[in-house]
C-alpha cells in the first residue's frame, strides 16, 4: 500500500515539479525536498493568502461547485521543507474498509493546498498535527457553513494520509 501511495503522491503533486523522499519509514510523511519546493511554498502561501484552516475552508465552499456524485472529501496532510501542508480533494467513491478511494479524485479545488503555521506545527509529530487538523474540521462540521456548504452533503470526510490511515470526521 505504501508503495501506491509513494507512486501516486506525485500525481497529487502534478502541477508542481518536485522530487519526493522514496525511503519513506512506517509513519513518516514523504517529504518534498527540491529546489522548487520552495516555489510550491511559496505559491501555497500567496494562494491562502494567511487565510486560518476555517477560513480556507469557507472560502472554498463559497467559490467551488464539486460535481453533486462527489461523495467523500479527503483532508490528507503532507510534509514540506518546513513542515505540513493540508490540501483537499472530492471522490465519487467511498469505502469505509479500503481508503484507495482517497487515490480517485474528482474534485480538487482551485485553493487545494493550505499550508500549516511553522510556528504551530512545524515541531509536532503528525499524530499531534493530524488531532489538531481533526479537532478543527470537527469544528467545522458543527457550523452553519458547514451545514449550508457542499460538504454537508458528503457521505465521508476524512483526514490523514491516503495510504490507510485515514481519520474519519464525518
Amino acid at each position: 500500500m505504501r508503495n501506491l501511495y509513494l507512486l501516486i503522491l506525485p500525481v497529487l503533486l502534478s502541477s508542481f515539479s518536485c522530487s519526493i523522499k522514496t525511503d519513506v519509514a512506517e509513519n513518516e510523511l514523504p517529504v518534498i525536498s527540491s529546489p522548487d519546493s520552495l516555489s510550491l511554498q511559496a505559491s501555497i502561501i500567496k494562494e491562502t493568502d494567511r487565510l486560518t484552516i476555517r477560513e480556507w475552508i469557507h472560502r472554498i465552499c463559497e467559490t467551488e461547485s464539486p460535481d453533486p456524485k462527489v461523495i467523500a472529501y479527503n483532508f490528507g496532510l503532507i510534509q514540506i521543507d518546513n513542515g505540513y501542508s493540508l490540501y483537499l480533494i472530492g471522490s465519487k467513491e467511498y469505502d469505509v474498509d479500503n481508503s484507495e478511494w482517497a487515490f480517485n479524485i474528482d474534485f480538487e479545488p482551485r485553493m487545494k493546498y493550505y499550508p500549516l503555521a511553522d510556528t504551530i506545527y512545524s515541531k509536532l509529530s503528525f499524530d499531534k498535527v493530524q488531532t489538531k487538523i481533526n479537532n478543527e474540521l470537527k469544528e467545522f462540521t458543527a457550523s452553519v457553513n458547514f451545514r449550508n456548504s457542499f460538504f454537508a452533503n458528503a457521505k465521508a470526510i476524512t483526514t490523514g494520509l491516503a495510504d490507510g490511515n485515514l481519520v474519519r470526521i464525518k
